[in-house]
């Protein structure tokens, strides 16, 4: 029994790490049109309704054509749903003229290729307490099984729906151990979704709704929106192109783009240093869904950050990643230093420039004059400028004012005149 349990458990949590890569391939709504989507829906017994609306029936029907005794159904998918009570009545609506036990089979579901099968469908049911009898584990206990089996295999119960009523509560409800029991998710005239996993690979497949309903009281039930998906096999896109290193200044521009063979969807991501994560539009960012990232207006901050592509194949669980690319944000940074001209009017002035912050080699440019070093020189007074650009073509500016000794002035303080013509004194 707990072998049993566990394996059960392995099933269901198989189906929901997979849910996000499966793709429904079949469905019976029950509608007029299009219902089954493939193969063929034979019951074991001709569709029935005794009187109108019915109280014994075995039939696809509208809401309106059954008499519900204690309440409506809801959560249903479209108008029609496959409906049950008291088969046992048959077309001729005849107390005990059949089985209660009848099937609804849908035969010749193409799967020839597919893999990771399950199975998902509405159920709903009569909640009063007792309306279900199943203490005797013999025909007359009602019940609700879905079956299957593979190129004309044996049939395999995948979930099994039972009254609950020698425990407490007394309902009918999913069957999680396989004693005939309810013991798990109870029914009421709410449609309840259930799923399971369909195991092996085949041809053909065929699905079952096993049912027995004839206990003494009320006994309703209903399923609908039958569907089948497949865990499609999972081709990584190759990658023919990965994004490049970019250089920029700050609040430049730049893109990073990547290409790949069998994509059919890109997100991308970007490393801060704590790993990456996925990028959303927005900021200095957009096309994070496309082949090729657009960022504007980049900021000194995101020098280093790291940004690569998930190229994406159908599902976001196939996917190949691209290298990873670095932004690098060059900032360059001017200080300098200057010698003023010692005697006025000379040319004896000079100035440098220190660059930190950017990306080497770097051009120097003085104006008005002082030539194209870091260091000018033979400056005379007044007002420079040093231009700088980096190997980026990032450019910092740098102003210096060079100023020299005032002029010498000399004014005469006295003087004695000659007193005698010719004199020299």
């Amino acid at each position: 029994m707990t072998k049993r349990i566990t394996l059960l458990l392995l099933f269901f949590c198989f189906l929901l790490t997979k849910s996000n890569a499966q793709t429904q391939f079949w469905s019976d709504t029950f509608e007029d049109i299009g219902a089954p989507s493939s193969g063929t829906r034979v019951p074991s017994i001709g569709e029935f309704l005794c009187s109108f609306p019915a109280t014994a029936y075995f039939t696809r029907a509208n809401t309106t054509d059954i008499n519900l005794q204690s309440g409506i159904y809801s959560g249903f998918q479209g108008s029609k749903i496959f409906a049950a009570e008291d088969i046992d009545k048959g077309p001729t609506c005849i107390n005990n003229s059949i089985s209660p036990n009848q099937q609804l089979t849908w035969s010749g579901i193409n799967i020839s290729g597919k893999t990771g099968l399950s199975f998902k469908g509405l159920f709903a049911a009569n909640n009063i307490n007792g309306s279900f009898q199943g203490t005797s584990f013999a025909p007359a206990q009602d019940f609700i099984a879905i079956e299957y089996r593979i190129d004309g295999g044996a049939w395999t119960k995948i979930i099994g729906i039972y009254s609950d009523a020698i425990t407490s509560s007394n309902g009918f409800s999913v069957d999680n151990n396989n004693d005939l029991i309810g013991d798990g998710t109870p029914l009421s005239y709410s449609f309840t979704e259930l799923s399971a996993n369909i195991i092996g690979t085949g041809s053909t497949l065929d699905i079952r709704f096993n049912c027995s309903v004839n206990a003494a009281t009320s006994q309703e039930i209903a399923v609908d929106n039958f569907r089948l998906f497949e865990t499609q096999t999972c081709v990584a896109p190759v990658v023919t192109g990965n994004p490049p290193n970019r250089t920029i200044c700050t609040g430049s521009n730049t893109t990073f783009s990547a290409s790949a063979s069998g994509a059919t969807a890109y997100q991308w991501q970007v490393n801060t240093g704590s790993g990456f994560v996925d990028i959303v539009n927005g900021g200095v960012y957009s096309g994070v869904t496309t082949s090729t990232l657009t960022i504007t207006g980049a900021t000194a901050g995101m020098s280093g950050y790291l940004y690569r592509c998930m190229l994406i194949n159908g599902v976001s669980t196939c996917f190949t990643n691209s290298n990873s690319a670095t932004l690098t944000i060059s900032t360059p940074t001017l200080n300098g230093s200057q010698t003023n001209i010692a005697c006025n009017g000379g040319a004896t002035g000079s100035a440098t420039v220190f660059v930190s912050g950017g990306i080497s080699p770097y051009s120097y440019s003085w104006a008005p004059s002082g030539g194209a070093g870091a260091t000018a020189t033979s400056l005379t007074a007044g007002s420079y400028t040093c231009t700088v650009t980096d190997a980026s073509a990032c450019v910092a500016t740098k102003y210096f004012v060079c100023t020299q000794s005032p002029a010498l002035v000399v004014t005469p303080s006295s003087q004695t005149n000659i007193a005698c013509f010719g004199g020299s004194n």
